[in-house]
């Protein structure tokens, strides 16, 4: 049982060293316009998997609400969804409402967190748009 505790100790240690290292390269250059898939949705937050990092993190509506006005509902009674409308001009984006839902696509900027623990912060640009 000790034995078990220590390699989930050690392994805890490593995923948290892997995920600071992350943010700290991030932090640097930062990655704009990746593809980020909804997992799951909140009242004023979703949690955004970001395939090509390998990472999930929550994305913050709050921290956008000088462009983007938001509102939570139950879609039939019993899936939570996100209706987004973008109220301001916001770099190049020419998208005017969203829905933010389970399994959605959108865009993001992967970047560290500005306030400790140094972490991988995410913020919303948009739907993601395919290039084929």
């Amino acid at each position: 049982n000790v034995a078990m505790k220590k390699k989930e100790a050690s392994r805890k240690a490593q995923d948290r060293s892997d995920v600071v290292f992350l943010a700290l390269y991030l932090r640097r250059r930062p990655l704009k316009s990746q593809l980020g898939v909804v997992l799951s949705v909140g009242q004023k937050t979703f949690t955004v998997f970001v395939p090509e990092l390998g990472i999930s993190s929550l994305l913050y509506l709050d921290e956008h609400k000088d462009w983007i006005k938001f509102e939570p509902y139950e879609h039939l009674g019993k899936e939570r969804r996100i209706k987004l409308e973008r109220v301001a001009k916001h770099h190049d984006e020419s998208w005017n409402q969203l829905v933010i839902k389970n399994f959605a696509r959108v865009r993001v900027t992967c970047k560290c967190q500005d306030k400790p623990p140094i972490n991988v912060k995410l913020a919303f640009e948009g739907p993601w748009v395919d290039s084929r």
